[in-house]
């Protein structure tokens, strides 16, 4: 497989239109020829990304101004036949190249082997990862992986150590763990830890003495109330829902309907017939009470009352009117006064203020201030009015018609805001708490009577023991899970340990073969004081390979590199670390590979250069082919100096930039392999056959004075020892007793002269005539 050409290029650094390169047809050597900024670095970074399938790097290169329109990239490869593999939409599509292709820049110098002068971790990573074949590459990430995974696991198995031992070393640690709790009894241990506890209180409570600090009265207790005015509220609910359910239906009817027969207004009819059959009891013979009518039709009607008001009636009515009564005086009675408690409690902590300099102490202090000061015990009092209004009406129904349900009163408002009263209380009740430990554990520091000490020293150990066991019960499952962690550790670590042989089973023989012949090319492209080792370094996830650098026996750390490795030594470097990559590679895979070289010998003295050559000459016959991208037209001229056209078939093409975008032209071998002399010539023979229009106005003088007569009349000047140091001398030198010939070409250079009509006007045709006048004699003289 190789590229055939570069068809199209848009919107990508320089080339921001180049759409006419499917005539030109890249060989199996391929130069491209390109001054700076012109794309040749954009090329490179072309084929990196088709390389590494990174749309990033392209992305990455907008044309400067920014375009309108995608980004695009149309390349031909060709293994059996030509298929396109383009960049568009920001991806690259069908690349199939990318596994084949190899690409050598100054990135890679930096990626690989040295960010700046220095020789980092991941210049190693990268190294190593370049180095190993991709088997081997994702046999280490997989090793990186497990490392990293098992990194997690213990990183995280540092949250997970028992909360009693959090703190503690290893040691102790695993002594909690392997603690058995066989035999163990929770509850026995938390029956005696309760009795261990007072027992060192009193103990400690001997041990106070006569002190300022030590007599200290402690804040008064503050308790909770444990009776809110909700239930009281929720009782008098409760009365008001409660029915005389046991009254019969029937004798309900007949009631309601001598109500509603007999009496105008009903609100107080029960109540009236309850006084009136109470007068009536054993006067059944007599008249009514109120009217004097006689009864004797009316037993039916009393026997209904009676039925109605029995006594069972009658305590039901009773004891509903007394607890209604009485928990209606409870809430009349129950008062919102914590606040002032509180604040009698706050005297008692600030007492200790000055003592205790503590910041949470001091802290806790203002927070309490600031709690007690919000409780709003003056809004609750209204609301309890307003509550007190709905439950005096609401009782008042009821007595009307005990046996009647009652709509229940609505106190949610007053309770939302009397429960979030009293979870102040509950906060508060916290920071008190919290005060007093901090007040207890402050003054137990000046507890100090030896006489005592054993004892509590004695009983403070007990607690420990039965705290520790306690701890050891309630956290069993947590030190199950720490214990499962552990042993996945373990058998990860053994994984990796195992995974870790395989590489180095498979790398061992390629390493040796590797660094052997890194060794050998380095020095054979010009860095003989050196030697080469591999270094290994399995720290971090991945194990790492990198270079240990001697010069001249010596080991080099980082930091010196940049006093012993000049620019040519580190590029030679990258170039042998580069190539001997490629030359390990098997044959069949080698065979589809296409390399690209970016200037790869710059700063190279002459035998850099020609050994360089020579490898890039003998490695094509075994790959696919090389593409060679430089700047330097010298080092392509050096090549086919050493290399016939014949012997290896080349491509020259030329990067050419105009106002509108860079694009890439057929250059030819004879561009390069010309001297200074022949260019200038074939310029100026062009011009005035008309095959090239760039003008030659500038060209005319320094060819003649600087190149043509220093090369055709050499000879003339070394043997008259000819004044060169003006056209003048010169001429007269060269052809002095030629006085013809020396009065032609003076009048040639007062014509070349800037101020002369030639140079000073802009026509052509005045330059092309003057021009062939002047090559014509100079070609036509015999010395």
């Amino acid at each position: 497989m190789k590229i055939a050409r570069i068809k199209e290029i848009k919107n990508i650094g320089t080339f921001s239109n180049f759409t006419n390169g499917a005539s030109l047809g890249f060989e199996k050597l391929t130069f491209i020829y390109g001054f700076n900024t012109y794309g040749k670095t954009t090329l490179t970074d072309i084929f990196q990304s088709l390389k590494d399938n990174d749309p990033k790097i392209i992305q990455d290169r907008k044309t400067i101004p920014a375009q309108t329109g995608q980004q695009k990239v149309v390349f031909s490869v060709k293994e059996e036949i030509e298929n396109d593999i383009m960049f568009e939409h920001d991806n690259w599509t069908q690349n199939d190249l990318s596994k084949y292709l190899e690409v050598f820049d100054t990135d890679f110098i930096h990626k690989n082997l040295f960010t700046g002068l220095n020789i980092g971790r991941e210049n190693k990573e990268n190294f190593t990862q370049f180095i190993l074949g991709e088997q081997s590459v994702k046999l280490a990430k997989e090793i990186a992986k497990k490392k990293k995974e098992t990194g997690d696991k213990k990183r995280e198995l540092k949250t997970k150590v028992p909360n009693f031992v959090k703190d503690k070393i290893d040691i102790e640690i695993i002594k909690f763990l392997e603690f058995s709790i066989v035999g163990l009894e929770k509850d026995n241990i938390e029956n005696i830890l309760p009795q261990k506890k007072i027992a060192l209180q009193k103990e400690q409570e001997r041990l106070k003495e006569p002190q300022k600090i030590s007599q200290l009265q402690e804040p008064n207790e503050f308790y909770l109330p444990t009776f809110t005015i909700i239930e009281l509220l929720e009782m008098i609910n409760t009365l008001l829902q409660e029915d005389y359910s046991s009254i019969k239906e029937d004798i309900l009817v007949k009631l309601n309907k001598h109500l509603f027969d007999n009496f105008s207004s009903k609100d107080n009819a029960e109540n009236w017939i309850k006084a009136g059959l109470h007068y009536c009891k054993d006067r059944t013979k007599d008249g009514c009470p109120f009217c004097g009518q006689f009864l004797h039709n009316a037993q039916d009607l009393i026997n209904i009352y009676d039925s109605y008001f029995d006594e069972v009636y009658n305590d039901f009515i009773s004891r509903i009117d007394k607890e209604l009564e009485s928990k209606n005086r409870e809430i009349e009675n129950f008062t919102f006064a914590q606040k002032t408690i509180l604040q009698t409690v706050l005297i008692g902590f600030n007492k200790y203020k000055e003592f205790i300099s503590d910041e949470i102490f001091q802290a806790k202090l203002i927070e309490l201030q600031t709690n007690i000061d919000l409780l709003q015990e003056e809004d609750l009092s209204v609301e309890k009015g307003k509550i007190l209004k709905n439950i005096e009406s609401s009782q008042d129904l009821k007595s009307k018609c005990p046996y009647k349900r009652v709509d229940i009163i609505d106190f949610s408002h007053f309770k939302t805001i009397y429960l979030e009263y009293n979870q102040s209380l509950i906060n508060i009740k916290e920071i008190i708490d919290e005060l007093s430990v901090k007040i207890k554990a402050f003054k137990k520091q000046y507890e100090n009577i030896v006489t005592i000490q054993q004892g509590v020293d004695f009983l403070i150990s007990e607690i420990e023991e039965l705290e520790y066991k306690k701890a050891r019960i309630d956290q069993d499952q947590d030190c199950i899970n720490y214990i499962k962690i552990q042993q996945e550790i373990t058998i990860s670590e053994a994984e990796i340990s195992v995974l870790e042989s395989r590489l180095e089973g498979d790398q061992s023989q390629y390493l040796v073969n590797y660094f052997t012949q890194i060794n050998d090319l380095f020095k054979k492209l010009g860095s003989k004081n050196f030697t080469l080792e591999k270094d290994t370094n399995n720290q971090g996830h991945m194990p790492v390979y990198s270079l240990k650098v001697k010069f001249h026996n010596v080991k080099i750390s980082n930091d010196q590199l940049k006093s012993v490795f000049s620019e040519s030594d580190r590029r030679t470097l990258a170039l042998a670390i580069f190539w001997v990559k490629i030359d390990l590679k098997e044959q069949a895979e080698k065979e589809k590979m296409v390399i690209i070289l970016d200037d790869p010998m710059t700063s190279f003295d002459d035998n850099r250069t020609t050994y360089s050559i020579n490898l890039f000459k003998e490695t094509i016959s075994q790959v696919s082919q090389i593409i060679i991208l430089t700047h330097y037209p010298n080092f392509i001229k050096r090549f086919c100096e050493i290399t016939k056209d014949s012997q290896i078939t080349t491509k020259y093409l030329k990067i050419k930039k105009d106002d509108a975008t860079s694009s890439l032209v057929l250059s030819e071998r004879n561009v390069y392999t010309m001297s200074d002399y022949e260019k200038v010539f074939m310029k100026i023979y062009e011009f005035i056959n008309r095959s090239q229009s760039e003008s030659i106005k500038t060209d005319l003088r320094p060819f003649l004075e600087n190149l043509y007569l220093p090369t055709i009349f050499a000879k003339q000047i070394q043997d008259k020892k000819v004044d060169c140091s003006s056209l003048e001398k010169m001429i007269d030198g060269i052809f002095e007793g030629k006085e013809e010939v020396k009065t032609k070409l003076h009048g040639f250079r007062n014509n070349l002269n800037s101020d002369s009509h030639i140079f000073t006007s802009n026509n052509d045709e005045d330059v092309r005539n003057f021009a062939t006048e002047m090559m014509d004699y100079l070609y036509s003289l015999n010395y």
